[in-house]
């Protein structure tokens, strides 16, 4: 659900309370806490690998950015434990390069200045 940086602080703390309203059960919903660590993680090295080898990184981190948004906001559509898997997924590996791209962008730009 990340509409914004600073939308997704508001309303991921209470993503469980939207899981729990369509009946996932406490398993289902520790398996999707666990997912955002495990997916996030591998997937942000490799789409930074990626970036680094053509040299595209303003493009990676705003074709995943863009493409993220809707994943995220597609969870509140969602009613499904798989259909949250999915999404969860995704949503991860799309949105997990943006913060490190950022990151490395702004180091980048200060060591130009100095």
């Amino acid at each position: 659900m990340r509409t914004s940086p600073a939308g997704i602080v508001c309303v991921w703390p209470f993503i469980n309370l939207l899981y729990r309203s369509n009946g996932l059960s406490d398993a289902q919903i520790g398996v999707l806490a666990a997912l955002k660590p495990w997916t996030s993680a591998p997937s942000s090295f490799l789409w930074s690998g990626l970036a680094d080898r053509l040299s595209a990184h303003k493009a990676i981190m705003l074709a995943t950015f863009i493409t993220s948004t809707p994943t995220r906001a597609g969870v509140s559509l969602a009613h499904s434990f798989w259909a949250f898997v999915v999404l969860a997924v995704a949503g991860e590996v799309l949105a997990a390069p943006v913060g490190v791209m950022a990151d490395a962008a702004v180091v980048a730009a200060c060591k130009r200045v100095s």
